[in-house]
């Protein structure tokens, strides 16, 4: 939590400092006042509700609508758990620490993950997990520092995609429906 916090600071600190360059300079260099731009039209549909429940443990929940109407629900920080639709054949990596999870009614989920494994280690874990319970594992991609891994099984599609950091390793799992 503390890294992501540090991420967004630092994304928030780049932003400014791009809007103050940008707004500075000498009244005689800028450019001639143009027509102020007409307000841009309200959206005929309202943004769907979001609801956000910060807790004193740092643990953040949200819930809400997505825009095609379906609910989904999103944690971060605290005891995160993996989402309830990843089910017995699709365990968590032994020693992992859920960083966040999101699930929809949708039936897509993705649960992010820290490890003190490799890479390899953790897709090995995964093709040997999935192909024990019943998933048809498609592919296996070395990309450098990251490893992907996919499988099916009926219905449901598993990506699993690990990377190697300075200091350990993050990954996602994501399920969702279908075969494409």
């Amino acid at each position: 939590m503390v890294k992501f916090q540090h991420w967004a600071a630092t994304a928030l600190v780049i932003g400014f400092t791009f809007v103050v360059a940008a707004c500075g300079g000498d009244d005689d260099e800028k450019a001639p006042k143009l027509e102020e731009p007409k307000p841009a039209a309200l959206p005929s549909k309202p943004e769907p509700p979001l609801t956000v429940e910060p807790s004193s443990e740092g643990e953040i929940r949200y819930s809400g609508e997505t825009a095609s109407g379906g609910a989904f629900t999103a944690q971060m920080g605290g005891d995160v758990s993996l989402p309830s639709n990843f089910g017995s054949d699709l365990p968590s990596y032994p020693g992992a620490v859920v960083q966040s999870a999101i699930e929809t009614t949708g039936g897509m989920s993705v649960a992010a993950l820290e490890s003190d494994a490799s890479a390899s280690d953790i897709i090995d874990f995964y093709r040997d997990q999935l192909s024990s319970n019943g998933w048809s594992v498609e592919a296996v991609n070395d990309l450098g520092r990251a490893k992907l891994l996919t499988a099916t099984k009926g219905e449901r599609r598993v990506m699993v995609n690990a990377e190697n950091m300075d200091q350990g390793t993050r990954f996602t799992l994501s399920v969702g429906a279908g075969t494409n």
